[in-house]
């Protein structure tokens, strides 16, 4: 933890290479200055503004016979992290054409041509948020340079060895210099469609499209970077091609006056084909030249693979009205798909729901009551494997085994029985509107059951796998889902008059792990960052509990607390904390008035636990703010081991407390509420007014704020953030890049 820093001074030296002030000392050492060493706020100092630039022209045209549309777009952004930018162009073009009254083609083509330059990220020795906050204050990562991106004296000594504080972790200036992860994605989605309309009552439509792109990705570790201390580059090309055509034959009839149906029946095909060459190498041979073709071929490895699945559905889905008040609605749908084996591959799944405007029948509507519906529905989801070859095991490329090419069974274990994933849902719910349509409510309760979800269960290492894929468990969702849209001013579509509308979300979800069929009572749902903390589904807990060490406590629940006066770490670990909110509510404004359009979204979310662990770790190394009172001393709350009673010895919060448990603490200890209420969007657009626009049909100036405004009780960098991303795990917070704040401006012009 070390030292105060107003006890710190330079020995004045002038030839360190770490800082140009000299070395720090204690203000009591013979070769300490007058010059007290000032802090660096090196977070503050290494982000930069980011920017985004976005422009669109678009242009239509047609007749009664044809119409196109053809747009074109870019976006060129630049990072909150220096040297980190990303860039998109596309180009659409859409169009119909009416052959004949019975007869229509459309179609749509949209290239994409995009390109990233990526910061290291998260948990990764080389990653920027570890390099950064793990340094000291008294550390200047930038050496003084004015310009640290593009100095290199601020990350590298004389001899071209890396100027860190630390050797674990790298100097973010020369992460985002010397470590670098690009990638670019050529992408074409298109699709045609045809339509035959023999009859009024008929209509048969056939659509097939298509998605394929080609992804490179270029990543690479300089010689001296700590998370590959040898170098590494790492190339991978993924080409991908998903096929999709439908065709579907559509019957709407009026049966009788007072009874109406419609009929669709399809037929769905899909396929998907991917093909990956992944190169990679270790330790270049000669400095600040990273290609694969300056790795010494001894040491870099290839491998290329393929993977396909194919899905074919075959479904229909019937539509009952009678009176345009009872509505009900059948649907079934069998697939076949190819990630499963072959005698299991097919899977029949239904649904049905049913909708009664009771106000229609009754005739309930007047000037306060508008509008009543009921509904109910039920239904099933089934899917299959969720990844290719999950049924046999195949076998991997080993490298090289005494000179000779080997081969081995995949980490994983395949189960040819994998039976298709299924959900079964019920959902109730009503839509009242109020005062000619100004109040509107709108509330479902659901309740979801997924059995049989495929995942890969950790296997004993002695089975020379490291998982075992298999179905497993059964988790429940329900909840509430609630919209209240209220009309405060209705403008009537005049622009003198205000208009205020205000619209309530409100989502209430609970979840529970009912089981694990028996093959474990707990389930690892990722390990990011410190092992010592994951994301569990725990049979009877909600999903996604987070798992780590805890505090000793006896029957009482009360924290033991040795006879020196610190807290106990009991020797096995628990749950911790629940990353699930109680609610999520969003408030949207929209007001109107005179050419003037003013909309605003606060967002809010109540309860949810994150491990903060990056407050954990810089607690270990004296650096987070909470350490300045390490002199203070306090008496921990708990109970005393030795005696039974209430603890009464004081302890300092200084480096012999934090030294005493893992790098990041006890896992209980950095647990927080991450509530917030979060201004999401603000947007401000003007209109002006027809008499001056001269030949344009139309000019809006918009101007938007995102993440104004945030108020949580959570300390770290942002309570919306999570370690593993889009995954299953979440509540982590370790080393994360913090979130943005963005202001815009947009210009739109019709002609």
């Amino acid at each position: 933890m070390g030292s105060l820093v107003d006890s710190l001074r330079y020995d004045g030296s002038t030839n360190s290479p770490y800082d140009p002030n000299g070395n720090i000392v204690k203000y009591n050492d013979p070769s300490a200055t007058e010059q007290l060493v000032v802090p660096y706020d090196n977070s503050g100092n290494f982000f930069q503004i980011g920017s985004t630039f976005n422009h669109n022209l678009s242009i239509r045209g047609g007749n009664d016979m044809a119409t196109f549309a053809l747009s074109l777009g870019r976006v060129d952004q630049t990072g909150i992290v220096p040297l980190t930018a990303y860039s998109r162009t596309s180009l659409r073009l859409t169009g119909d054409l009416k052959l004949s009254p019975k007869i229509k083609l459309s179609g749509s083509a949209n290239y994409i041509l995009g390109s990233g330059d990526r910061a290291q990220r998260g948990s990764n020795l080389s990653g920027v948020m570890l390099g950064l906050m793990r340094a000291p204050i008294t550390f200047d990562l930038a050496n003084g340079s004015s310009n640290p991106v593009n100095d290199s004296t601020a990350y590298q000594l004389p001899n071209g060895d890396q100027r860190q504080f630390w050797d674990v972790y790298d100097n973010p200036y020369w992460s985002i210099n010397k470590n670098k992860n690009k990638e670019t994605i050529d992408r074409l989605i298109g699709y045609a469609e045809a339509v035959y309309t023999p009859t009024e009552w008929l209509k048969l439509t056939y659509r097939a499209g298509l998605d394929t792109y080609s992804q490179l990705v270029n990543g690479y570790w300089d010689n001296a970077s700590s998370e590959f201390g040898t170098g590494r580059i790492y190339l991978q090309n993924t080409n991908l091609r998903t096929f999709n055509s439908d065709f579907l034959i559509s019957l709407s009839k009026k049966i009788t006056k007072s009874f109406d149906a419609t009929l669709v029946v399809g037929h769905n095909y899909q396929s998907n084909l991917r093909r990956t060459n992944d190169s990679e190498g270790y330790g270049f041979v000669l400095p600040n030249f990273y290609d694969i073709a300056n790795i010494n071929t001894l040491d870099v490895s290839t491998d290329d693979y393929t993977d396909r699945d194919r899905l074919i559905g075959a479904y229909a889905d019937l539509t009952l009205r009678y009176n345009n008040y009872l509505f009900l609605n059948f649907t079934g749908r069998n697939d076949w798909t190819s990630t499963l084996s072959p005698n299991r591959n097919n899977f029949f799944y239904p649904s049905t729901s049913i909708g009664f405007v009771f106000s229609e029948a009754f005739k309930l509507e007047n000037k306060v009551f508008s509008f009543g519906k009921l509904r109910a529905s039920f239904g099933i989801v089934g899917n299959g494997a969720p990844f290719s070859y999950a049924t046999g095991t195949y076998f991997s490329n080993l490298g090289a085994t005494q000179g000779l090419l080997s081969y081995g069974p995949d980490g994983s274990i395949a189960d040819p029985n994998l039976q298709p994933e299924k959900t079964s849902s019920y959902e109730f719910g009503t839509d009242l509107r109020f005062l000619q349509n100004r109040v509107q409510f709108d509330i479902t309760y659901y309740n979801a059951t997924s059995v049989g979800q495929i995942l890969p269960v950790p296997v004993a290492p002695s089975t020379g796998y490291g998982s075992l894929i298999t179905n497993l468990g059964e988790v429940n969702n329900q909840g509430i889902e609630a919209t209240l849209s209220i009309k405060w001013f209705d403008d009537d579509g005049k622009s003198d008059r205000l208009g205020w509308q205000t619209q309530f979300n409100f989502t209430r979800n609970r979840n529970k792990v009912v089981s694990l069929d028996g093959k474990a009572d707990n389930l690892a749902l990722g390990n990011y960052g410190l092992a010592s903390t994951s994301s569990q589904a725990i049979v009877g807990q909600p999903y996604g509990m987070l798992w780590g060490s805890i505090w000793q406590r006896d029957t009482n629940g009360n924290i033991l607390v040795d006879e020196q006066g610190y807290p106990i770490r009991a020797s096995n670990s628990g749950i911790v904390g629940n990353p699930n909110p109680d609610f999520i509510l969003a408030i949207n404004n929209n007001l109107d008035w005179r050419g003037f359009a003013l909309s605003f979204l606060w967002d809010i979310k109540q309860g949810g636990d994150m491990f903060n662990g990056t407050a954990g770790v810089m607690k270990n190394h004296g650096t987070h703010i909470s350490t300045e009172n390490r002199d203070e001393e306090i008496v921990w709350e708990g109970i005393s081991q030795s005696t039974g009673q209430a603890n009464t010895i004081p302890i300092k919060l200084n480096e012999q407390f934090y030294s005493r448990y893992p790098l990041a603490g006890v896992s209980e200890a950095s647990i927080e509420d991450a509530s917030w209420v979060r201004l999401r969007e603000l947007n401000l657009t003007y209109n002006l007014p027809a008499k001056i626009l001269g030949k344009l049909s139309g000019c809006a100036i918009t101007l938007t704020a995102r993440n104004l405004l945030l108020f949580t009780p959570y300390s770290g960098i942002d309570p919306e953030t999570s370690l593993s991303g889009a995954g299953n795990s979440s509540g982590v917070d370790y080393f994360n890049m913090p979130g943005t704040r963005s202001y815009g401006i947009n210009l739109k012009f019709d002609f």
